[in-house]
């Protein structure tokens, strides 16, 4: 697994490395601003996971990332913004352009492992970064009922976690079917609004 950290502060880096060295993670790449990490990405298009603060000197985190998602060979990559500035409007900004995975400063470990570890192990057990899991619906449905995951919900997904294995489903694609399944007698579904 390949890993990029870009960000300007040479601590925040260390941490990040640390923690990711714990998930087993060996090769991490380091840059110190937008443009040598566009520069890492250009040379590296089998990356799997890229770290990104939003301010960064020469071109910030948001710049970075159009530039990585405006390329089709880079579109596997999973992008995981780290900031002190998560307001609604620059999350919605990083939404925009598929970055759905958010860490906020001061750093957090639990917040961190909770957004990490699930896309860590999606990519280590097989779950490939260049598109994920294929899953018949009948084979997802048989491994939810022998496994019995772990289901969590946070403000940018759903995450089922399995054994050896995490599915994590952004909320706008929940928002985008639109319907759940309910338990009254004369409605199969309830839909769902966004407000």
């Amino acid at each position: 697994m390949k890993v990029l950290i870009a960000e300007d502060s040479q601590i925040m880096r260390k941490i990040v490395k640390t923690n990711l060295l714990k998930l087993s993670v060996n090769k991490i790449y380091e840059a110190f601003d937008g443009e040598s990490a566009l520069a890492i990405v250009g040379a590296n298009s089998d990356l799997d996971i890229v770290f990104t603060d939003l301010n960064m000197p020469n071109m910030n985190g948001l710049e970075f990332c159009k530039k990585i998602k405006q390329q089709p060979k880079f579109s596997h990559i999973k992008i995981i913004v780290i900031s002190e500035h998560l307001s609604d409007s620059v999350k919605e900004a990083f939404l925009d352009l598929g970055v759905s995975s958010f860490v906020p400063k001061p750093f957090d470990l639990k917040s961190f492992n909770e957004v990490v570890i699930p896309i860590v192990e999606e990519i280590k057990s097989g779950g490939s970064s260049h598109g994920g899991v294929d899953f018949a619906k009948n084979d997802f449905i048989k491994k939810i009922q022998e496994e019995d995951p772990l289901i969590s919900l946070d403000a940018e997904g759903l995450t089922i976690s399995f054994n050896k294995l995490s599915i994590r489903v952004p909320i706008d694609k929940i928002l985008e079917v639109g319907k759940i399944k309910s338990d009254e007698e004369k409605t199969d579904y309830v839909e769902l609004k966004d407000k």
